[in-house]
């Protein structure tokens, strides 16, 4: 029987210490993948953070925008566009298409920002807003798009309902 029980006391040590090196191979696994999960979850939240932040700016851009049409301040209006949308577009034939609105449907009252899409095009940052217009006598949706230039979002171009396109196409 002695000679036995070494025999028996050795096995059962070499299962166990088999065993604990697979354990611990497992659990490193396991805290590697937890880790992982962590840094992929922790980006996707960033990303989102910064996506609802992009529109939140490109949608205030527009709303000053349209709060400076509201209140008739069309210079103030045309400045803030960007510069590619003035090359495109001369301030008289903004404040013209402005006053044509304004004797067909009556004085500008709101804008609501009805759906938003941003996107980046070579590299470039690129909100296109749909928003409805309330005229005194009715509403119009017009379709925005919105550049951000030098860190600062700026109407680039928009678009009537009859196709009438301000700004650049």
């Amino acid at each position: 029987m002695g000679p036995m029980e070494p025999l028996s006391l050795n096995t059962s040590a070499s299962v166990d210490s088999t065993k604990r090196p697979e354990k611990s191979r497992k659990k490193f696994y396991i805290a590697l993948a937890i880790c992982a999960s962590l840094i992929v979850l922790s980006w996707m939240v960033i990303e989102v953070l910064l996506f609802k932040g992009e529109v939140e700016r490109s949608m205030t851009a527009l709303n000053i925008y349209t709060d400076t049409l509201i209140q008739h301040d069309y210079e103030s209006a045309y400045q803030i566009t960007s510069p590619s949308f003035r090359e495109a577009v001369r301030y008289p034939d903004l404040v013209m298409e402005q006053t044509k609105l304004t004797e067909r449907f009556g004085r500008l009252e709101s804008a609501k920002q009805t759906d938003w899409n941003i996107d980046s095009i070579n590299n470039a940052k690129v909100a296109s807003i749909k928003a409805d217009l309330q005229f005194e006598r009715g509403s119009l949706s017009f379709q925005f798009t919105l550049h951000k230039e030098d860190g600062i979002w700026r109407v680039f171009s928009y678009k009537e309902p009859d196709g009438t396109a301000l700004g650049m196409n």
